[in-house]
């Protein structure tokens, strides 16, 4: 018999990508990888192409990234969204919730349980 899904509110994301923080706006850039392949990546890199694509994520969106610590659940960080943004993140779960699953599809994060998505 199968294992019915997890709560994802209950799961811990990890981040498996770097960012850094833009000085000017604090706001997060993910630095994320082209290709896995490592032929692709040497191949962009004598092409004197970056091997990472960098995505630019909002206030909220960076507000959230930063708490995915490998500490924090899902719910946890909806809850600390939802104080500190107030009604601009309603409905919090569901927003943090549709981030974090967003995410994980594009295997920028992983679940603690799951299988890394790439």
């Amino acid at each position: 018999m199968a294992r019915p899904p997890a709560n994802l509110l209950e799961r811990v994301p990890r981040p498996r990508v770097e960012h850094f923080i833009q000085p000017e706006t604090g706001r997060v850039t993910l630095k994320v990888p082209r290709f896995e392949n490592r032929l692709l990546r040497r191949l962009f890199g004598w092409l004197n192409r970056s091997p990472t694509v960098d995505f630019r994520l909002d206030e909220i969106g960076s507000f959230v990234w930063l708490r995915m610590d490998g500490a924090r659940t899902v719910g946890r960080i909806s809850e600390e969204t939802r104080a500190h943004f107030g009604q601009r993140v309603e409905p919090a779960y569901e927003r943090v919730g549709l981030f974090c699953r967003n995410l994980l599809r594009d295997g920028l994060i992983r679940l603690d349980g799951s299988e890394p998505a790439r």
